[in-house]
């Protein structure tokens, strides 16, 4: 994994935007927090644009989505945090509108309308605040508004950059393309597709579009944000753990939906269904280190050639921390019809989301994983679902095991490959990590494994000494 936000993902040549482009293909770049989050950050950006452009030569478009400068998100949320509490947030907003500024000065004739714009800005949101602060309370609709600002700024600030040196940019509201389903978090594809064609018609005659991320339009049209943190993955494993974590070359589609589902960042598996769609290419790069090609995600396994196409290891470890072991057990389970459908029947109702499953032949238990977040809300559940069981049985009940992670084993590799798990569970047993429980899917794509949480930087560091995953050999 690289530093959260550091790649950006450039999603490769497809015409992404409108199925009817008659400019040539676009070029869509995504750059995070921390590629948008200062000054020579933003030039950097920006010189990344410019010479994108230079060597397409002209053909074809850019598009760049920008996520607010890191750090801006979390003190817009601490501004709604003061106005809730009735506390003062002026000062809050001024530091925000000063880091902003800092961007632009000694620029500001490439701005013309940027201080403008941000003081009009700076006037709603303080309309907000004003009545989140006499209620005590921020509502949901006030909350997305005011979240949504830092993308707004960012991509303003991008354009203005753009322009200082020569190239031809507008911004567009994300909240413009991007809508959702009638009460659903999911985009809904076709009317997004129907706006992207309505806006599209605007963009005519501009080299770089710059579309601000994050937000994004309830069916009513109302402002909402996508929420937060997406799902770093361009490494074998976290360098900051591991010493021999090794950049990952190629990854599939579904070696990378995996990683990103299981704790890895940057990439979040829905922003790659409509690339899987079309089969566009996706490449993670360094904003920082121009020089280094990255991570190519594609339809294949690894592009043929590659040394790592038939390695019989896993491609890399990914970390999930938080987790929590549900176990419900007794008798009153053997043999019951439609039990799996009750119980997590049950567990969705109640909003929480089921990580893995294991269930013994015997029909006895059954233990899934949760985030410890969702522990009391899960077993309320289970119990109110369960009720009858619970009074004829005496031994059926619901236990929980809080403090542990998922290490999740990754890659197309493992496929028809004999003894990865052996391998992996020795490797583990020498490091002293116990698995409290283990799960793999049919597609042998993916080995799951829960340990406790103060054990998974040990765990994956010897999952990768042992050679079960990266480069397939022992170090």
């Amino acid at each position: 994994m690289a530093g959260d936000d550091q790649l950006p993902a450039a999603i490769g040549r497809g015409d992404i935007l409108s199925a009817d482009d008659q400019d040539g293909a676009w070029s869509v770049h995504k750059f995070g927090g921390t590629s948008m989050g200062g000054p020579e950050a933003i030039w950097e950006v920006a010189d990344i644009i410019a010479h994108e452009l230079r060597v397409t030569g002209g053909e074809g478009r850019i598009a760049a989505v920008v996520s607010a400068m890191s750090g801006v998100t979390n003190s817009l949320c601490e501004l709604c945090g003061l106005a809730q509490r009735g506390a003062e947030w002026e000062a809050a907003l001024e530091t925000i509108k000063a880091r902003h500024f800092e961007c632009i000065a000694g620029n500001l004739n490439h701005f013309p309308e940027y201080e403008q714009e941000f003081e009009k800005d700076a006037k709603k949101i303080s309309c907000c605040l004003d009545s989140v602060r006499m209620v005590g309370v921020c509502p949901q609709p006030f909350y997305d508004v005011i979240m949504g600002y830092g993308e707004l700024w960012s991509a303003r600030i991008l354009c203005g950059a753009l322009k200082c040196i020569g190239v031809r940019a507008m911004v567009v509201d994300g909240r413009r393309i991007i809508y959702l389903e009638e009460g659903s978090d999911r985009v809904d594809w076709e009317r997004s597709g129907m706006k992207m064609a309505e806006v599209e018609e605007e963009t005519t005659g501009f080299e770089v579009v710059i579309i601000t991320g994050f937000v994004a339009s309830e069916a009513s049209g109302a402002p909402t944000t996508l929420k937060r943190n997406g799902s770093d993955l361009s490494f074998s494993g976290d360098p900051r753990s591991v010493g021999n974590a090794e950049m990952l070359e190629s990854l599939s589609y579904s070696e990378a939906a995996e990683m990103a589902w299981f704790g890895a960042k940057v990439l979040h598996p829905k922003t790659m269904a409509p690339c899987i769609g079309r089969d566009i290419p996706i490449v993670l790069r360094n904003t920082f280190n121009r020089a280094c090609e990255g991570t190519l995600i594609t339809s294949l396994p690894t592009p043929p050639g590659s040394p790592c196409r038939h390695q019989l290891s896993a491609k890399a470890v990914s970390v999930m921390k938080g987790i929590c072991l549900v176990n419900v057990e007794g008798c009153g389970l053997i043999g019951v019809t439609g039990l799996a459908s009750r119980l997590f029947g049950a567990v969705g109702e109640a909003g929480v989301n089921v990580i893995m499953i294991t269930q013994a032949s015997s029909e006895h238990s059954v233990c899934f994983a949760i985030r410890t977040c969702d522990r009391e809300k899960c077993v309320v559940a289970i119990e109110h679902a369960f009720y009858r069981e619970m009074c004829l049985y005496h031994d059926f009940g619901v236990t929980t095991t809080t403090g542990l992670a998922i290490l999740a084993m990754v890659g197309d590799g493992m496929v028809r490959s004999i003894g990865i798990l052996g391998r992996a569970a020795t490797a583990l047993a020498s490091a002293r990590v116990n698995i409290c429980a283990i799960a793999q899917g049919s597609s042998e794509r993916n080995i799951t494994l829960v340990v406790a949480e103060d054990d998974a930087e040990a765990g994956v560091a010897a999952l990768h000494e042992s050679g079960c995953c990266g480069n397939g050999k022992a170090s």
